[in-house]
């Protein structure tokens, strides 16, 4: 510090002595060194950093901003839900909730979907919902997930529908009602769980199955369309559903050709089939309730226009409806 400066701070003490009282004096005497220390910090440079504007959270996308959840990078999707996202992992939460769709929704392969508890998907018009990724989907029974019509009067239809998952990656749904759709499409692996959900007041032909994995608990209306070597068990499944066939349940050539299908309520509402395939192998249909007794109405059931395929292995079946078949 130059001279000068130590000269005007000598000359600042010996004008505090002028103060004849000794509390003055101190109190004095303590402003002067604090104006000393700032200003030597001051001049010395100490760098304390820079000091800059609080700046607002960016969105990656107009609807999109970053968060941080259980030590994983989420985007948290807000509403409305509007065209393409970029692969990563996105996540749709009750607090944002309801998300209404604006327009057809891809979300590439690659990424992860998480939904929480008490979500509503809300369609608004004739749009899809497709993500080619792992999904997660947890609702509970007080709490369930759902995607539905934004409608006021809502009507089977008012939306293409949802088209979950990929043959390679896994898929875990729970508690999750769609209704109002054209039809549901679920991909997934041998790891592939959907437990507890309800396809209800949906158009024809409402549920596509292409897993390899697990249906259990579920109430199905509108027919099933099985793609894959699917493991089903302990559903109400119900309604003749598609269109080509009339059948409740549709299934169809793939290398895939054996399915299970166990513990289940199968009742038809009209004149067609309950079960109509191809060539599909030894299929496991046994321990079922077909709404009868007589074996030879559940045969009339069964259609198949390969007889050595092995479909008509229903028997044993059951007598008396599963009563703990549908979510729990």
């Amino acid at each position: 510090m130059d001279s000068k400066y130590w000269n005007k701070i000598l000359l600042i003490l010996r004008g505090i002595n002028m103060y004849k009282d000794k509390k003055t004096q101190i109190a004095t005497m303590a402003i002067v060194i604090i104006l000393f220390t700032s200003t030597l910090l001051f001049c010395s440079g100490i760098n304390f950093g820079p000091v800059s504007a609080v700046k607002k959270k960016t969105k990656k996308i107009s609807n999109l901003e970053s968060a941080t959840t259980n030590n994983s990078n989420w985007t948290i999707l807000t509403s409305p839900l509007d065209g393409n996202y970029e692969v990563g992992n996105y996540k749709l939460t009750s607090v944002n909730s309801p998300y209404i769709v604006v327009s057809n929704i891809n979300l590439t392969d690659n990424s992860n979907l998480y939904i929480e508890p008490r979500v509503e998907i809300k369609f608004s018009g004739s749009y899809s919902f497709s993500f080619a990724g792992n999904v997660t989907a947890l609702g509970t029974s007080a709490s369930p997930i759902k995607f539905t019509s934004n409608k006021v009067s809502p009507n089977p239809g008012d939306y293409q529908g949802v088209n979950l998952g990929s043959d390679e990656r896994t898929v875990d749904i729970n508690y999750v009602i769609f209704e109002y759709s054209m039809g549901i499409h679920i991909h997934g692996n041998s790891s592939s769980k959907v437990t507890n959900c309800t396809f209800k007041d949906n158009n024809s032909n409402v549920l596509y199955s292409y897993l390899s994995g697990q249906i259990k608990y579920c109430n199905i209306e509108r027919g099933i369309n099985i793609q894959r070597g699917t493991d089903i068990s302990y559903c109400n499944i119900r309604d003749n559903g598609i269109p080509a066939s009339l059948a409740t349940i549709f299934v169809m050539s793939s290398p895939f050709p054996q399915f299970i299908l166990n513990n289940c309520n199968l009742e038809k509402t009209s004149n067609g089939y309950i079960i109509q395939c191809n060539n599909l192998g030894d299929s496991d249909i046994t321990n079922n309730w077909w709404n009868t007794t007589v074996s030879t109405t559940i045969a009339n059931y069964i259609y198949s226009p390969n007889s050595s395929s092995g479909i008509f292995n229903y028997q044993p079946f059951l007598t008396s409806p599963v009563s703990n078949a549908g979510p729990q």
